[in-house]
């Protein structure tokens, strides 16, 4: 297979944010060639897919577009980003109150005129999609934590009790846990796919974090992994 272009930068325009790597990155095909990997960071955690079970009528010798298309997706990084909101209630007033919150690998700008939008994926159900639909507002942070994205990788609700360390009641993530940059969003649609939904949001605030600078380099989802995509050289 050719050398993936992933060479270049990898950038994303909002806020001075870059997604890059440092170095060439080659695919792997019959020992021909060797890869050089994207600087990763300490993970405790791999994120795995769930089995796929072909569709009614199909046989083991057809061949499994699903699969096929996820061996190929995970050579592209995915934006890692926490998005959080309060359902139907004004955050301002309740200082103790803990949004709902997940994490996506989905985060993506839409156009940044004549206004900025931004765009994610959520797989249905999901608390935090009917918090949005609730509150038509929602925080989107950009993270470079493993051991955050962990923590909002979690569903079950007794793993969210960690969610109050780690959040604000406005839905930004506190100084200190892994927050790059942040976005105040209003909700302004979505389209179902499948068993997932395309969210919209206009984003109305954008900053960086306050420890934070604008070269800070932010997360992606890699080969099933959370992976930082470093400072390289523009090409």
């Amino acid at each position: 297979m050719n050398e993936l272009a992933l060479n270049s930068a990898i950038r994303y325009g909002f806020l001075g944010l870059r997604f890059r790597v440092q170095q060439p990155l080659r695919h792997v095909s019959k020992g021909l060639q060797t890869y050089t990997p994207l600087t990763l960071i300490q993970t405790s955690r791999v994120l795995h897919s769930k089995p796929h079970h072909p569709e009614h009528g199909a046989t083991k010798d057809e061949p499994d577009l699903s699969n096929k298309f996820k061996t190929v997706m995970r050579n592209v990084p995915h934006p890692l980003a926490v998005i959080a909101s309060s359902p139907g209630q004004d955050q301002s007033s309740m200082p103790d109150q803990t949004p709902e919150a997940m994490l996506v690998s989905s985060f993506n700008s839409v156009t940044a005129s004549p206004n900025p939008y931004i765009s994610f994926n959520v797989k249905m159900p999901s608390s935090t999609m009917a918090a949005i639909q609730s509150s038509r507002r929602f925080t989107a942070s950009v993270i470079n934590s493993s051991h955050t994205a962990d923590v909002f990788a979690q569903v079950k609700k007794k793993d969210k009790i960690a969610w109050g360390e780690f959040l604000q009641a406005d839905g930004k993530l506190r100084p200190g846990h892994g927050g790059v940059a942040w976005m105040k969003c209003e909700y302004t649609g979505d389209t179902s796919v499948g068993d997932h939904r395309i969210i919209i949001g206009k984003v109305l605030e954008a900053e960086v974090y306050p420890d934070k600078d604008h070269e800070e380099a932010a997360m992606v989802r890699w080969h099933g992994l959370y992976v930082n995509a470093g400072r390289g050289d523009a090409v």
